[in-house]
């Protein structure tokens, strides 16, 4: 089994039991952005930026000839890092 640690932005809930994130980062002049599903009790907001620590899970599976690799942390612990940023909105300004 792998512990693994990943930090990086909840792009959208799966249910109410995980969600997926998104870690960005550069290799060389390249942008990259690796997927993870997470399975954890308690989700943070869409948005927010987390640290999670667990165990590593990896699938490869088939759909219509293409192969693909699939990645998710069972988690042990998740820690919120920042909240998402709400932007007031015009109605909410004080002039």
């Amino acid at each position: 089994m792998a512990i693994v640690y990943v930090t990086g932005k909840v792009v959208k809930h799966l249910g109410d039991k995980g969600f997926t994130l998104v870690e960005e980062y550069k290799v060389g002049e390249w942008d990259r952005k690796d997927y993870y599903t997470v399975w954890f009790a308690e989700l943070p907001a869409v948005g927010a930026e987390v640290k999670v620590k667990g165990s590593l899970s990896v699938k490869l599976r088939e759909y219509q000839g293409k192969q693909t690799v699939q990645t998710a942390v069972n988690a042990k612990e998740v820690s919120v890092l920042t909240a998402p940023v709400s932007v007031p909105s015009v109605s909410d300004a004080p002039f």
